[in-house]
């Protein structure tokens, strides 16, 4: 299992988690899995892929798919359109 964390910016305060998780390159079945599972957290605390994010939030994304944690650690992943 592996943890990545983000500290949210200013540019995406008011969005929704799910904007910003595409925007880094999770892909849409990704985006569900970790709903389903309750791998989200904001600030320590279970977060919905709909509710908005603020400015000094951190979101933790916990992941369990080696293959989508390889590359998203080499960064060759590609973003969702």
């Amino acid at each position: 299992m592996h943890e990545f964390k983000y500290r949210i910016d200013e540019s995406f305060s008011g969005r929704q988690v799910q904007q910003f998780l595409k925007s880094k390159g999770y892909s849409r079945s990704i985006i569900t899995s970790l709903k389903h599972n309750e791998r989200l957290l904001c600030n320590g605390e279970h977060i919905r892929t709909i509710d908005l994010l603020k400015t000094g939030d951190l979101l933790t994304v916990i992941l369990e798919d080696k293959n989508f944690v390889n590359e998203l650690k080499n960064g060759k992943f590609t973003k969702n359109p």
